[in-house]
């Protein structure tokens, strides 16, 4: 019966094994399985605890793009170009297409298209003119749907491919198939195939192809789940968030207006219905996205990218937008998306997953651009050529270039799409092509337009169409139509008071002078956007014009535009030019009233600098600066600190008056200066450095204040001067200095010191215990640590330490604090024998408690002294007390029979924690007998009793023996 049950069982096993190997073989080669099954989810390896350990203690981060570009290139793509399924290491041609959408969206073009020529020899069967779904396969209906949207998407010309080949592949391979053969993961691929490549399909008479979109579009609509508002075909094996995706991305591509406000409105319910809820609000899970028992990046991606898209067409008065516009919902799905990305660099399925796969990368990158998260990484620069103002006359091309760089390289694939519009007489030309040339972008305006005189505005629109979302950019440039203009000065740098000629050209561009035309002319600061000068002058005929303008004694300094601009019957401001030109001096003063040789830390500074001046006038400096007073470390020219003060008139004189405290921050050097710094604008010469004086700093005595200790566990405050061993507190702790000033009626002063390097420990026996350092926390305006109290420290009242470093002489300080700490070891759950052999280890093992808290101790340092009392001698011997899992162990050998006696004990104080006795035995030697030595009487009676057994027992045959041998004879 026992046999029965082992075979059964082993039956059943191998029956089990071999029924889910079929399985799997199915999900991953079954046509319909192309992209892995997420409703199915693994259950969490060693590794990946180990990532959701780390993870829960790990504050949110932000993507790292660099990481993630080159975990895609150097550790998920294949040396042969493609991607490969998370399921296996094969390359298949859908995981390889989103794959390079994804580094093409982090910016990786040019590295792709070096990558899919290899690729592409593998995946593509120029025979038949297919794609292979994996590199092993034979070319197929999915790996020709997803080829032909590859090499789309990609635009590189791939030696010996032909679109109309894979078109006609496609075509004979519908024609042998049934509509119910498509699925719904094909029929969303054949309608953005045929909807891409309709014109082709009609002109090579492809009859399988033509026409079959509105069938496929009906076979989608079909498979919309009204119980949970998404689309899901059983047979596509597929998340049905994922499903959702790939039939809006063809209902787009085929006509957008099916999709209406309602039921927009019904995905959008369906998608947020997947939303992960998690039980704890701490949980990483939290913002998700996922069918399954987890969520994913992936899912979470595509249905950020569908709530983006569609969202728009949600009616007004929609519950649902009030949802979906919280900032709140928003950022939970960029940490669930953030706190997925391994040390690695890649993206794994959820935050507590250490399983990294191209799809769940696609969906990070695919929410980013969705979110708008992808546009900080693009910058786009224009010029247009020959120059923004050009002449009626010029005979030359008129032309934009535009350059597009996205994550520092050049982006290519763009499409592209202008308006030009006449500001004068709001004259507008729409829907200009853009065509892209090298790494630029060119609109020629020549060849598309007669442009008269005019002030225009070019609004460019690029774009590449990704998925539901756009990788999209919007600039505008502007320039005018004219006469030639030019401006010249005397001088570029002037002080003031002084004169400057200023002359404009204006002709048109054969040189023919202007006439009957108005020149404006006028002088600007560019800070205040304050006119200094204005003056219009009629051009008959004259080239040039020279205007000659002096500036005021009291300029401020800094920058200046000069502008001038043409008017006549063609219209206003169609000619335009600019200039700049820059007000210096240098600032003198006469006194600094109330300076000291010497400032405390933290003291108040008074002080007024007397009669501001600019050196070539001797007037007055204006007083719209911004003042401050810079203290600077002589030594290095570092910053110390910085004060405001401001500008005042004062008997017809400009005085600077500073009235701030120091820097309440320990210098790093004693020996500092002050300047006056003078702020008129951000130009090179708006900015004035007037040295006043140097003084020493002075630290008189370093105190702390306000001192609480709070249980880590708790957020109320306890008795400050009573702490228990292994437990840790939180300590706050106000550094402050101390000082009497002279200019306060010799008042005590405290100032609160911020930049302390400051460590906390106990000291206890010539050693320090506990050293952590305290940080400083701006909100309490105190430092702050976690302190944990040594469980070797003994119960009575200790120092506390704090010790602050004094850059300036690197020296230290240590104020301390007393404190009493209380708790006594107990020993709990001991286990020891009583007696132990000889040679055999004696082995105890013990835990460790505060008897006040009950608190488990860790770590204390114990030792045990051990005597043996034997016959002959006594032995004394110190022996270390293990620690392990929260387990101490005592652990000894005697090598001859004693009496045992322990006693265990703290080593930092030697406190007795437990006396023990046992006891050393000799192992029983085993039963051994001499035959020489037995006496005769006890041989013969064991002879006599071995005769009469015999006789009883092996005197009986065996009727059963007797049988069988009868038998064998007959």
């Amino acid at each position: 019966m026992l046999t029965r049950r082992v075979h059964g069982a082993k039956s059943l096993l191998i029956g089990a094994i071999l029924l889910l190997a079929s399985l799997n073989l199915h999900i991953l080669y079954a046509p319909n399985a192309s992209m892995v099954d997420y409703t199915r989810m693994n259950p969490l390896s060693n590794d990946a605890q180990k990532t959701m350990m780390r993870n829960l203690k790990a504050p949110a981060q932000s993507l790292d793009f660099t990481a993630l570009r080159n975990f895609l290139k150097t550790k998920l793509m294949t040396e042969y170009g493609g991607f490969p399924l998370p399921s296996t290491s094969d390359e298949y041609i859908n995981a390889t297409y989103y794959g390079y959408i994804t580094l093409y969206l982090l910016g990786e073009y040019e590295f792709l298209r070096d990558r899919i020529q290899t690729a592409f020899k593998y995946f593509y069967d120029e025979e038949v003119g297919g794609f292979r779904e994996w590199f092993g396969g034979k070319a197929d209906l999915d790996g020709t749907l997803w080829g032909l949207l590859l090499t789309d998407f990609i635009n590189v010309s791939i030696e010996e491919y032909s679109v109309d080949d894979a078109l006609r592949f496609l075509n004979n391979t519908l024609s042998e198939i049934s509509l119910e053969d498509i699925n719904l993961v094909r029929a969303t691929l054949l309608v953005r195939i045929i909807s891409r490549y309709s014109t082709r399909i009609e002109n090579n008479n492809l009859t399988a192809l033509n026409n079959l979109c509105d069938q496929l579009i009906d076979a989608i609509m079909s498979s919309y789940d009204p119980e949970i508002n998404l689309f899901r075909d059983e047979k596509a094996k597929l998340s049905p968030i994922i499903q959702t995706y790939l039939a809006l991305e063809a209902i787009k591509q085929y006509n957008i207006t099916i999709l209406n406000s309602t039921f927009a409105e019904r995905i959008i319910d369906g998608i947020l219905a997947q939303q992960y809820k998690p039980t704890n609000s701490s949980s990483k899970l939290l913002g998700g996205f996922g069918c399954g028992e987890k969520p994913t990046v992936f899912e979470t991606g595509v249905a950020v990218e569908m709530i983006s898209s569609i969202s728009k067409m949600l009616p007004s008065e929609s519950q649902l937008r009030e949802y979906i516009e919280n900032k709140t919902f928003w950022s939970n799905i960029t940490a669930f998306i953030n706190n997925s990305q391994l040390d690695n660099g890649g993206i794994a399925q959820n935050p507590y997953s250490n399983q990294a796969d191209v799809f769940q990368s696609f969906g990070a990158i695919i929410a980013f651009l969705a979110l708008g998260k992808l546009n900080a990484y693009m910058q786009a620069s224009a010029n247009i050529i020959p120059s923004k103002q050009i002449a009626i006359d010029y005979n030359g091309s008129i032309r934009a270039e535009i350059t597009v760089k996205y994550f520092g390289k050049a982006l290519p694939l763009l499409h592209g799409r202008a308006t030009i519009r006449n500001l004068i007489t709001n004259e507008t030309y729409i829907n200009l092509p853009i065509k892209p040339e090298d790494s630029t972008y060119l609109l020629d305006i020549t060849k598309r337009l007669a442009l008269g005189f005019g002030n225009y505005l070019i609004s460019v629109y690029l774009w590449k169409n990704i998925s539901l979302t756009s990788l999209k950019l919007n600039i505008s440039l502007y320039f005018r139509i004219g006469y030639d203009i030019g401006i010249d000065v005397s001088q570029e740098y002037i002080s003031p008071g002084k004169s400057i000629n200023i002359t404009i050209a204006v002709a048109y561009y054969n040189g023919t002078p202007v006439n009957n035309s108005l020149l404006i002319l006028h002088i600007s600061r560019i800070a205040s956007n304050t006119t200094y000068f204005l003056k219009k002058v009629e051009l008959n005929g004259s080239r040039n014009v020279t205007i000659s303008y002096e500036f005021p004694i009291d300029a401020s300094l800094g920058q200046y535009g000069i502008y001038a601009v043409i008017n006549d019957t063609h219209g206003y401001n169609h000619t335009f030019a600019s200039r700049f030109i820059y007000i210096n001096d240098t600032i003198r003063y006469d006194s600094v009233e109330n300076s000291k040789n010497t400032y405390y830390v933290g003291e108040r500074l008074v002080i007024s600098v007397k009669n501001l001046t600019y050196n070539s006038t001797g007037t007055p400096i204006p007083t719209d600066a911004n003042v401050s007073l810079e203290i600077l470390y002589p030594k290095t020219g570092d910053p110390y600190g910085e004060l405001e003060g401001f500008l005042e008139t004062e008997a017809g004189t400009t005085i600077a008056l500073i009235n701030c405290s120091l820097p309440p921050l320990i210098p790093k050097e004693l020996n500092v200066t002050f300047i006056l710094v003078l702020i008129w604008d951000n130009s090179p010469v708006g900015r004035k450095s007037i040295k006043l004086f140097n003084a020493t700093l002075a630290i008189n005595k370093i105190a702390v204040a306000n001192m609480s200790v709070i249980l880590n566990t708790s957020i109320i405050p306890i008795n400050e001067t009573k702490l228990y061993i292994g437990e840790t507190y939180n300590i706050s702790v106000k550094l402050i200095h101390i000082f009497r000033s002279t200019s306060a009626e010799n008042n005590t002063i405290n100032v609160s010191l911020r930049n302390a390097t400051m460590l906390v420990f106990f000291n206890y026996s010539n050693k320090s215990w506990g050293k952590v350092n305290a940080v400083y926390n701006s909100s309490l305006d105190s430092y702050i640590c976690t302190l944990f109290i040594d469980p070797n420290l003994p119960s009575m009242q200790h120092n506390l330490t704090i010790r602050v470093f004094l850059d300036f002489n690197s020296t230290y300080i240590n104020i301390t604090k007393k404190l009493i700490i209380y708790g006594t070891p107990k020993i709990i759950l001991w286990k020891a024998p009583n007696k132990v052999y000889v040679d055999e280890p004696f082995i105890a093992s013990f835990k460790l408690i505060c008897n006040e808290t009950n608190k488990s101790l860790e770590n204390v340092s114990l030792s045990a002294n051990i005597s043996l009392i034997m016959n002959s001698r006594n032995e004394t011997f110190l022996i270390p007390i293990a620690y392990a899992n929260d387990t101490y162990y005592v652990s000894f050998e005697a090598d001859e029979k004693a009496e045992i006696i322990g006693i265990i004990f703290r080593n930092a104080d030697s406190l007795t924690l437990l006396n023990f006795t046992a006891e050393s035995i000799s192992k029983a030697r085993p039963f051994s007998i001499d035959p020489l030595t037995l006496p005769l009487a006890i041989i013969i009676i064991s002879y006599i009793g071995f005769i009469m057994l015999r006789n009883k027992y092996l005197s009986r045959v065996s009727r059963r023996f007797l049988i069988e041998r009868k038998s064998r004879k007959s």
